[in-house]
């Protein structure tokens, strides 16, 4: 696959924290963490209040906003979703780990600054 999307190539390595190019297989992973809930409810930090839909309707809008960027892609517009991974192992299986958790919450900070740019 990855000599049809090069992207699928790309992997960002920072001691045990990677990011790569979101595939299917992560997409229900990432619902299952989302579901699980990745900020306060009480405060909105995503300029899109994506989070904030019934839960039988996140999985398939993650899924569409995946395949919509991939889709889209374009040199003079394009967006880039990534997966973290922390030790190899993927946001819904090392959600337990307090250095994995320091992780999330500091994407999820990471991410909510860049959409206020």
């Amino acid at each position: 696959m990855q000599e049809i999307w090069p992207l699928f190539g790309l992997h960002i390595r920072s001691g045990p924290v990677e990011l790569a190019a979101i595939r299917d297989d992560d997409i229900p992973v990432l619902v299952e963490l989302a579901e699980s809930g990745i900020h306060d409810p009480d405060a909105m930090p995503f300029a899109f209040p994506w989070t904030d839909v019934p839960k039988d309707e996140l999985g398939r809008n993650m899924a569409v906003h995946y395949w919509q960027c991939r889709g889209s892609f374009a040199r003079d517009r394009w967006s880039l979703e990534l997966v973290v991974s922390c030790c190899g192992q993927r946001a819904s299986s090392a959600r337990g780990t307090p250095s994995m958790s320091r992780v999330f919450r500091l994407c999820v900070g990471f991410l909510a600054w860049m959409s206020d740019l």
